[in-house]
C-alpha cells in the first residue's frame, strides 16, 4: 500500500519473516508493492556472492538517497480508517475484545494504532521487541501463548501476526486455531454475499487442506491451487482477475486492497466478516471441517528426487489409495525445493491410517529413487536387493555371521549397499534413517 502511494523506485526491508532473529534477511519489493521476480532475486544473489560489490558501489552523483519516513505510519493507519471506519462503527460493541500478538515484530506499534483508530477493543501481548526476541515462542508460528491469553481473559477472539507482519492466524474464544484455510473461507463467504468475490473463486496452494476444497465445492465456489508460495498465488490472481487467495500459513492476499500479504488487513477483514454475521468466532470457523494431515519426508539422492514420477509401483500405490478415499482423502507428493527430500502429504479421516500409508509410500520413493538409475544394470539391482536382505537378516539375528565374514561383505564392491554398522553394544544393526 505505502509503496504504491510513494515515489520510491523500489524498497527493501530487513526482517526475519516468521523465523527467529538469526534468520534476519533482506526482502525486496518493486514500486508496485509486489515481491520482485525469482529471476531478479537470483541476479542480486549472484552479485552479492561474486566478490565484485566494491566495483559496483555507487560514487558521486550516482549515490542514492534513503529517508526515514515516520509519517508513513499515519498514512498506513489512514488506509485502514478509510476502508473500515464506517463498517466498524456500526459493528463493534463494548463486549467484543480481541487479543493481539504482534510477535515482537513489525506490527508491535502500528497494530495498536490501527485498532484504536477503529474503536476495536483489544488486549496486546508480545509487543516489546528487543532485536532478538522476534517470533520467539510467539506470533503466528507459536499460537500457544495467544490461545492461553484469550481463554484466561475471556476475549472474543485473538489474532497473531508474524515478525514481518504479512501473515495472520487467529484463535476463537475457546482458544482453538483458525488457520489460513478457515480465514479464507470466512472472508470468501462475506465477500460473496455482497457480490464482491471475483468470479466466485479462491486461489490457494496445493498444501491447503482438503476441507477447503469441500467447503468450496459445497458452496458453489471454485478453488484453484498453485505451487507452494505466495508469489505463485499472486501470479494466478493477477492472470485471471481473482481477488482472494492465500496459504494455510495465514499469508492471505486481498487484491482489492493490496498486491501482497498484510496481516493487519487480513485480521480486520476476518473480524468484520465475523461481526457481520453476529456469530462467535468458533461458529464461523465451523464452515470448514479440516481433515487430519500427515507429512512424511523421504530422504533421496538430490539428483533423482523427481524420479518417483515415472515409477509404476508408486503410481499404483497412490491411485489405489485415492480410489479407496473416494473423495474423502488426498495424496500429494512433491520434491523439496531446497533439500534432498520428497515430501509425502496425505489427508484423510483416520490419522493413524494415513500416517501408516504415508510412511509406506515414502519408503517406496526412497527405494525407487536410490535404486533406479539408467546406469544401474539389472544385475546390480538384484545385488542391491540381495545385500539389503542379508543386512536385514544379520541385524535381526535371523542368520549368524562372524565379524570377519561381515567385514568381508562390507569391504566388497557392494559395501555402500550393506547398510550395516555397529552400535555401542558391539551389535551389528541397520543404521537409523
Amino acid at each position: 500500500t505505502l509503496m504504491r502511494s510513494s515515489a520510491a523506485s523500489d524498497v527493501y526491508k530487513r526482517q526475519a519473516s516468521h523465523n527467529t532473529y538469526e534468520f534476519n534477511g533482506i526482502k525486496y519489493f518493486s514500486n508496485k508493492g509486489m515481491k520482485i521476480p525469482d529471476t531478479l532475486e537470483e541476479e542480486i544473489e549472484e552479485v552479492m556472492e561474486s566478490g565484485k560489490l566494491e566495483e559496483l558501489t555507487a560514487v558521486n552523483d550516482k549515490i542514492g538517497v534513503s529517508e526515514y519516513c515516520l509519517d508513513l505510519i499515519d498514512e498506513y493507519v489512514y488506509f485502514f480508517r478509510k476502508n473500515f471506519d464506517d463498517d466498524m462503527e456500526k459493528l463493534v460493541s463494548d463486549d467484543f475484545i480481541v487479543g493481539l500478538d504482534t510477535a515482537n515484530g513489525a506490527t508491535y506499534k502500528v497494530a495498536e494504532k490501527v485498532f484504536k483508530s477503529l474503536g476495536i477493543k483489544y488486549k496486546i501481548i508480545n509487543n516489546n521487541p528487543d532485536g532478538i526476541n522476534i517470533n520467539q515462542n510467539c506470533g503466528s508460528t507459536h499460537l500457544e501463548g495467544l490461545k492461553k491469553f484469550v481463554v484466561e481473559n475471556n476475549l472474543s477472539m485473538g489474532v497473531a501476526y508474524d515478525g514481518d507482519g504479512d501473515r495472520c492466524l487467529a484463535v476463537d474464544e475457546n482458544g482453538n486455531e483458525i488457520d489460513g484455510d478457515k480465514i479464507m473461507a470466512i472472508i470468501s463467504s462475506s465477500l460473496r454475499k455482497k457480490g464482491k468475490l471475483a468470479k466466485d473463486t479462491i486461489v490457494a496452494t496445493v498444501m491447503s487442506n482438503l476441507g477447503l476444497n469441500k467447503y468450496a465445492r459445497d458452496n458453489g465456489l471454485e478453488l484453484l491451487q498453485t505451487k507452494v508460495g505466495d508469489r505463485y498465488v499472486l501470479e494466478e490472481m493477477l492472470k485471471d482477475g481473482f481477488n482472494l487467495g492465500g496459504e494455510q500459513s495465514g499469508h492471505v492476499i486481498l487484491l482489492d486492497y493490496n498486491p501482497t500479504g498484510d496481516g493487519i488487513l487480513t485480521s480486520l477483514m476476518l473480524i468484520k466478516s465475523i461481526l457481520e454475521e453476529n456469530k462467535k468466532a468458533s461458529q464461523m470457523a465451523q464452515m470448514v471441517k479440516l481433515y487430519p494431515q500427515v507429512l512424511v519426508n523421504a530422504k533421496v539422492n538430490s539428483e533423482k528426487k523427481y524420479g518417483f514420477k515415472d515409477d509404476k509401483e508408486i503410481k499404483n500405490a497412490i491411485e489405489k489409495l485415492e480410489k479407496e478415499f473416494a473423495g474423502n482423502g488426498r495424496v500429494l507428493i512433491r520434491p523439496s525445493g531446497t533439500e534432498p527430500l520428497v515430501r509425502v502429504m496425505i489427508e484423510g479421516e483416520d490419522q493413524k491410517y494415513i500416517q501408516k500409508k504415508a510412511e509406506e509410500i515414502a519408503k517406496l520413493i526412497k527405494i525407487s529413487t536410490n535404486l533406479k538409475d539408467n546406469d544401474i544394470k539389472d544385475f546390480h539391482t538384484k545385488m542391491w536387493i540381495c545385500c539389503h536382505g542379508i543386512a536385514t537378516l544379520v541385524a535381526n539375528d535371523t542368520i549368524k555371521l562372524t565379524d570377519n565374514q561381515i567385514q568381508e561383505l562390507l569391504s566388497s564392491q557392494f559395501q555402500a549397499l550393506m547398510l550395516l554398522e555397529k552400535n555401542p553394544n558391539n551389535k551389528w544393526i541397520l543404521p537409523k534413517e
